[in-house]
């Protein structure tokens, strides 16, 4: 494999199909980045995404996939805890990707640190190898998880959603929609977010979009919130009236 055509695209892609062990891996990337420099957008859309199928936003659609995806993970773990160089770049791009990847990422580190740290660099994990902070991955990992089954039970409790409520591409209710400029398609912001970390464009038109572009849908903010909140006041007079009724029986 030349280093003098190498990109991280292609080394990332060659390693993962050639099955390379991580330390070769690691090589290559050190000796790729002196050179040529990686920006955090690289590092990010190159290493840190896995492989999303773009109509769902769903990762891990298929065995091969998720197969794929797990060893692009390891080797991205293995990759930071190589030397600190390589540690910053993970930890200062982390949060710049979507919740649920950064709960995976942060549950197999957790297990990796308890079973085998020392396998890692040892300057690199004398901040990382107490148990406090092992315990502070699996509780930020634990709370990403419980926002997300608040947010699906918050959904059921809701009954019935009108469509221009859902997200077009999540189909989940929106918290904080946005109007795209060029299509005019009206998203969640977190969802569009998530996909220009990947693709630099308008999902419904392909045309170039960065999120400083998008538009605040305000009427369409509000009237989500009128919703949720009649709903919830339904809700609340219902249980009112069963109350009432267990009383009147007894």
């Amino acid at each position: 494999m030349s280093m003098d055509t190498i990109s991280i695209s292609k080394l990332i892609k060659k390693s993962i199909n050639q099955k390379l062990p991580p330390k070769l891996f690691i090589s290559l990337f050190n000796k790729l980045i002196k050179k040529q420099s990686i920006n955090n957008e690289e590092f990010i859309n190159e290493l840190l995404i896995l492989d999303y199928d773009q109509h769902t936003c769903s990762s891990f659609s298929s065995l091969k996939q998720h197969k794929w995806n797990e060893y692009k993970q390891t080797l991205i773990i293995e990759l930071s805890f190589s030397n600190v160089e390589n540690n910053h770049l993970f930890w200062n791009n982390l949060n710049q990707i979507p919740n649920n990847l950064q709960c995976k990422y942060l549950s197999k580190i957790t297990k990796l640190l308890s079973h085998q740290s020392q396998h890692y660099d040892k300057e690199v994990l004398k901040n990382f190898i107490k148990n406090e902070i092992i315990n502070g991955l699996i509780e930020f990992a634990n709370k990403a998880e419980k926002a997300r089954l608040d947010e699906e039970n918050e959904e059921l409790e809701l009954g019935e959603i009108p469509d221009e409520f859902l997200d077009p591409l999540m189909f989940t209710l929106m918290e904080d929609p946005v109007i795209l400029p060029s299509s005019r398609v009206s998203i969640d912001r977190s969802t569009i977010k998530a996909h220009l970390l990947s693709d630099s464009t308008d999902p419904f038109n392909r045309v170039p979009l960065k999120l400083e572009d998008v538009i605040d849908d305000v009427e369409l903010k509000q009237k989500i919130q009128d919703f949720k909140q009649q709903k919830k006041n339904s809700q609340k007079q219902s249980n009112n009236d069963e109350d009432e009724d267990v009383v009147m029986k007894e």
